[in-house]
């Protein structure tokens, strides 16, 4: 992700660690190395995305990341 990006416009329904994990997935390419830089377990992220997801209506990460960027 370009560091000019900016994750989430004001007012989004995410919260921090949640836009944390979107851009941590972004910027590593995989879950494991997302969740290894933010120094949580595989499944917190997975919960942390699914929770991103679903607050977003998107059915997949990377729909989530396009919606939240948007």
């Amino acid at each position: 992700m370009s560091d000019t990006a900016t994750i989430a416009p004001p007012g989004s329904p995410l919260t921090r660690r949640e836009l944390e994990a979107l851009r941590a997935v972004w910027d590593a390419g995989n879950g494991t190395d997302a969740a290894a830089n933010l120094g949580i377990s595989r499944h917190t992220l997975r919960t942390h995305l699914q929770n991103a997801r679903s607050r977003l209506g998107a059915r997949t990460t990377l729909e989530a990341i396009r919606k939240a960027v948007a």
